[in-house]
């Protein structure tokens, strides 16, 4: 199972990348700075769940659900976040994310949605 961990903060992608390592050593995970990188990773196929800041540059979280919705490309997001609004709660849940994780990320947060996910 592949696993994208997009932020465009690096210590935030390494906190990310070391939990889901730990969860399950055999999980692929490939931690991507911006949306858009994480776009042309998601196109090449296999990716079953991302991990994903909303607030980035270039392409935003949401940005990178809706292009994703578009081509038919559909794994499970986890938006990962320092401030949840209701509006982007309700933006996101609009488009089909389930997960919503608040900063500052704990190991319990992320093996809850994995658990989930995992065991869908």
């Amino acid at each position: 199972m592949k696993v994208l961990v997009v932020d465009d903060s690096a210590a935030q992608r390494l906190i990310l990348k070391s939990v889901v390592q730990n969860f399950d050593k055999d999980l692929d995970v490939i931690d991507l700075a911006d949306g858009t990188q994480a776009l042309k990773e998601l196109k090449n196929g296999g990716v079953s769940l991302v991990f994903s800041d909303i607030n980035m540059e270039p392409m935003s979280g949401i940005e990178l659900v809706n292009e994703c919705k578009a081509l038919d490309i559909d794994p499970v997001f986890a938006f990962v976040t320092s401030h949840l609004t209701d509006t982007m709660k309700e933006k996101a849940d609009s488009i089909g994310v389930k997960y919503f994780i608040t900063k500052p990320i704990t190991q319990d947060k992320i093996e809850e949605v994995l658990k989930e996910v995992l065991h869908a």
